[in-house]
């Protein structure tokens, strides 16, 4: 040991490579210590809203624009996953569904806000993506749906309906799917499976 005597523990123990100690009783050496480079955090890419991954809530609330124009306000109100029962009992004709598929049946409200009229059963449309991304489209089977938002009569700026739209869907996974709503043929927004 080097420099041991009354002050010895309070020094700085230094290890070599040779396996000796030394203990100095001195003020320690302040020796300019590097300082970490601060790492910025990732900032979160915030995903987009209504994609497949990020579906909206049932519940939202979109505004679809024409040309320019906003001419809907469509909310998916409600789904029934499996209104199988609803879809058979609306008419004795509506065929049962084959063995792994059920019917789901999705409520829409919608405003008119564009110029003149509007047809809500042609403009807005329902299908629905499944868990392992094949699309079933509201056309894919004609059946008689309860208050149908197709069918129903064109409606004025600042008029708004109620209605329905039944797809015919796969049993297994369907809440691991996602519905997709069009308006006047753009772009589908996505919304959550329930």
């Amino acid at each position: 040991m080097i420099g041991g005597g009354v002050g010895a523990a309070a020094g700085v123990t230094i290890a070599s490579s040779q396996g000796q100690t030394a203990t100095s009783t001195s003020s320690p050496v302040k020796t300019p210590v590097a300082s970490p480079t601060p790492t910025k955090s990732p900032t979160p890419v915030a995903q987009e809203e209504g994609t497949r991954t990020n579906p909206f809530a049932i519940g939202t609330t979109l505004t679809a624009s024409s040309n320019g124009r906003e001419n809907w306000t469509v909310t998916v109100s409600s789904v029934s996953l499996n209104a199988t029962d609803v879809i058979l009992a609306e008419n004795p004709y509506n065929d049962v569904p084959p063995e792994g598929m059920q019917y789901g049946l999705v409520s829409i409200d919608a405003t008119y806000t564009g110029v003149d009229a509007g047809d809500p059963g042609n403009a807005i449309r329902m299908s629905f993506v499944s868990a392992e991304g094949r699309t079933y489209d509201e056309f894919d089977v004609s059946v008689v749906t309860p208050n149908a938002l197709f069918g129903q009569n064109e409606i004025y700026a600042g008029t708004s309906t109620t209605g329905n739209i039944a797809v015919l869907i796969p049993s297994t996974n369907a809440e691991q799917g996602v519905w997709a709503l069009s308006v006047d043929f753009g772009d589908p927004a996505f919304f959550a499976a329930q």
